[in-house]
């Protein structure tokens, strides 16, 4: 089949591109929030780590896949070079690009690498932090282009329609946080939360949550993590939570002890599956847990809709261990150009696999 594809700034996507984009999100069962414009032209406009150029593939009339990239300098296996990458995402959500399920072929993948050719100077295609349950990633090995994936750090999941998945979580951890609720409520009186979900209480909520943040580590001059101290981060946030709550795929949720809110998290919807993307709690009533308090309710919540299967957390931080969540994969996935240090950098990369150096864990896959 032949495709006709169409280059342009992320943040300069238009209103015709822009729907068509969002109606191929619409039908694309998994797809996931940060595939969606709205995300990937705030995260181009908000965090300028390298310009993202989107390059959509028609057939026919038809947009049948969206291919973001950022061209950015880099050194990959300890060689400078120019690299075609997956947008970034600073709290290591994973990237992927966005193929219709009828059009994940082959062919569609070479002529996308041909395009990038004409349109993008780079010696390598790289996307860091790819599903492995990824269309790329599914289709590439029939491309026959030279690639590598290695595993990176797992991402963590909650299987809601899987009674062992829960289980897991309900054992030691639940009688934990049932002693941390009774102590909450003795201090401070009934617990309560509320989810702002709507684009204007969105915003509301989202200043209520830069106010607890800040007020933990996160907030502290040596490490300044917080939104609040980060303002491109932070007008980024307020443009992704505001347009996917106005197609009823975000929300902010906080936890009250009394009369104060303690404890806040956002997340976006894609599909069946909720993204946590963070979580903040006030450090004063840090001895009542309140970030697991606030997540244990939000997951007994959506555990009670049918329509939602998972809820991810995009990273695997150092707490998740404790609540004895199910691991998703999660590779770093690189195609190899036919130019000098192109080829440099797939010898450095079969090198790594010859004397086991390759980073990543489960150690390197390699295909050409």
């Amino acid at each position: 089949m032949d495709y006709r594809f169409v280059s342009v700034p992320a943040f300069a996507v238009g209103e015709d591109l822009s729907h068509a984009w969002d109606r191929l999100c619409d039908r694309i069962v998994d797809a996931r929030p940060e595939s969606r414009p709205a995300w990937v032209g705030a995260a181009d406009r908000f965090r300028p780590e390298g310009r993202t150029q989107v390059h959509a593939a028609f057939a026919g009339r038809d947009l049948v896949a969206v291919f973001p990239v950022a061209t950015v300098q880099s050194t990959v296996h300890g060689i400078p070079c120019k690299v075609a990458q997956g947008p970034a995402q600073d709290d290591s959500h994973a990237t992927d690009a966005l193929i219709r399920p009828d059009h994940r072929t082959p062919g569609l993948i070479r002529a996308w690498v041909r395009h990038l050719e004409g349109e993008v100077e780079a010696d390598l295609i790289r996307f860091p932090s790819l599903p492995v349950r990824s269309a790329l990633r599914e289709v590439l090995p029939q491309a026959g282009l030279p690639y590598v994936q290695r595993a990176v750090p797992c991402a963590r999941v909650v299987d809601v329609r899987s009674p062992e998945s829960l289980e897991r979580l309900s054992r030691r951890k639940w009688r934990d946080l049932d002693r941390l609720r009774r102590r909450a409520v003795q201090d401070y009186g009934p617990l309560r939360c509320r989810s702002f979900e709507r684009p204007e209480p969105v915003l509301a909520g989202l200043d209520l949550f830069l106010t607890l943040e800040a007020s933990g580590w996160k907030g502290e001059w040596d490490t300044l993590s917080a939104l609040a101290h980060r303002r491109g981060d932070r007008l980024f946030y307020e443009t992704v939570m505001t347009g996917l709550a106005a197609r009823g795929a975000a929300r902010v949720d906080v936890l009250y002890a009394g009369t104060r809110p303690v404890s806040g998290q956002l997340a976006v919807r894609g599909g069946g599956t909720w993204h946590l993307l963070r979580i903040g709690y006030d450090e004063t009533f840090r001895r009542i847990g309140p970030g697991g308090l606030l997540l244990r309710s939000f997951l007994e919540e959506v555990a009670a809709d049918p329509s939602i299967e998972a809820v991810h957390l995009g990273t695997a931080p150092d707490w998740s261990d404790r609540w004895h969540m199910d691991e998703v994969g999660v590779v770093d996935l690189q195609i190899f150009r036919p130019t000098r240090r192109g080829r440099l950098l797939l010898a450095a990369a079969r090198a790594e696999d010859r004397i086991g150096t390759a980073p990543g864990q489960g150690g390197p896959r390699l295909a050409s």
